[in-house]
């Protein structure tokens, strides 16, 4: 396995490149919305449908699906990176897209804002736990190439990336769960 340091400054470059990718979804997210109104609200909705059986579960079995689903979600990100970085790059563009649609729907600014508000107290833990599984799947996926080409190791870098993901993606998706369910709600209520 490579220096302790040269595995840190990949993992570094994958970080910065699903950030970039992120950042950049929300802001076509948002500029689709302010393009096409319609469009965008017909996206939203048909996204948060899928989801409206939640409202009718206890607070404790929404904490429990929301982490479980973030968790599966992002450990499949993960994973699913050694097919060349697809479905990790498909998994931050679609969330971070999304995003952008939800802010870009606020007629007015106060409206942004607030929904800016609702994102903000579980967002802060959760897009950052985004971020991090899609950077070990493109970070893997580079690995995977690495081993097939130069037939370097693999199986140390995957066992890597798995306890980096269980020691560091786990708890802020945990959290995130956690916030998401008992203090957005809260959040939200106060700003409305």
């Amino acid at each position: 396995m490579g220096s302790d340091q040269s595995i840190e400054k990949q993992i570094f470059w994958c970080i910065a490149f699903s950030s970039f990718v992120f950042v950049s979804s929300v802001i076509f997210g948002f500029v689709i919305a302010s393009v096409n109104f319609e469009d965008a609200e017909n996206i939203v909705r048909e996204v948060t449908s899928q989801f409206g059986y939640i409202k009718d579960l206890n607070a404790f079995s929404i904490f429990l699906y929301i982490f479980f689903n973030n968790s599966i979600k992002g450990f499949l990100a993960m994973l699913s990176g050694t097919f060349f970085g697809i479905f990790p790059f498909v998994f931050l563009f679609s969330n971070g897209e999304f995003i952008g649609l939800i802010l870009g729907l606020g007629e007015t600014a106060s409206v942004t804002f607030r929904i800016m508000i609702g994102l903000l107290p579980h967002g802060i833990l959760e897009i950052p736990a985004i971020i991090l599984s899609a950077s070990y799947g493109f970070w893997l996926g580079y690995r995977f190439f690495k081993f097939l080409v130069f037939r370097e190791p693999f199986k140390e870098y995957f066992i890597l990336a798995v306890r980096k993901y269980v020691r560091i993606v786990l708890p802020l998706l945990f959290l995130a769960a956690l916030i998401e369910t008992f203090v957005t709600p809260a959040v939200i209520k106060m700003v409305r």
